[in-house]
């Protein structure tokens, strides 16, 4: 008896083993067929002699240089007035117990605690609302400037 189950054991693997390798070789083939398609008729065919040079693959579109690292296009400038520009700037809060409800502005964005990048307009007041599971709401303000708003205890 204990025979025929190792045998039946060992029927079962290899057959697993050899569904394995045909859904490996299915997957790789219909993965293949897109490539393929774009392979000249006949690769082993050599070019007539006398027949026109075939033209060069064509090039790709240049790309633009990438901005350095040391540039920072979200930088504030201090010269112009509250309301004028958007800043882009991280924001990270910590108030409240974990998992409350974070709603800045009266719009739902998560659960605390939160961390996220965000586009304001300079001198924006912005309203946040933490709504613990249990007890009060907490509501705070901060005004969007700088680089960071930080809403903690």
């Amino acid at each position: 008896m204990i025979t025929l189950v190792r045998t039946l054991n060992q029927i079962a693997q290899w057959a697993c083993a050899v569904l394995l390798c045909l859904s490996a070789g299915r997957f790789s083939w219909v993965a293949a067929q897109p490539w393929l398609a774009l392979l000249p008729a006949s690769k082993s065919a050599a070019p007539a002699v006398g027949a026109p040079p075939q033209a060069p693959p064509a090039e790709l579109p240049r790309r633009e240089p990438l901005p350095s690292l040391n540039d920072n296009p979200h930088k504030e400038d201090p010269t112009q007035a509250p309301g004028t520009s958007s800043l882009h700037l991280m924001l990270l809060v910590s108030h409240g117990r974990e998992r409350s409800k974070l709603s800045i502005n009266g719009a739902f964005v998560g659960y605390t605690t939160y961390a996220s990048d965000m586009t304001c307009t300079r001198g924006e007041i912005l309203k946040f609302r933490i709504e613990p599971e249990r007890g009060p709401a907490i509501e705070r303000e901060r005004r969007c400037e700088g680089e960071t708003i930080l809403v903690s205890e």
